[in-house]
């Protein structure tokens, strides 16, 4: 989905499925989560996907066994953007940094 290939990560998701059974995905966290996130991109839904990344964000799926908390920040920050076109919060250290560069000019 990263790679804005909903085609083929349909093509995928369906493929793995077939070769594991309901409780090995169960058991992945990651991949359980797929079909939600699929079906999202798919409707163009950013309500719901931004439901679905707070849900990630504050634990509540996701996070299995061998899954940080977090850990998949940098891929659904990319879907967020390509599919949903919602860009992350400007970076406070950026800001500030443009902030106390911009102030200098003055100085002169």
């Amino acid at each position: 989905l990263a790679l804005e290939n909903l085609r083929d990560a349909n093509i995928f998701y369906r493929e793995l499925s077939c070769e594991l059974d309901s409780t090995e995905l169960a058991n992945l966290p990651p991949l359980a989560l797929c079909p939600v996130l699929l079906k999202t991109c798919e409707y163009n839904a950013p309500d719901m996907f931004t439901e679905l990344r707070h849900r990630l964000q504050d634990g509540d799926i996701g996070n299995g066994s061998g899954s940080k908390p977090g850990s998949n920040n940098t891929l659904i920050r990319l879907i967020a953007q390509k599919y949903f076109n919602i860009n992350p919060p400007p970076n406070m250290l950026t800001s500030l940094l443009s902030m106390f560069s911009s102030g200098n000019d003055d100085d002169e």
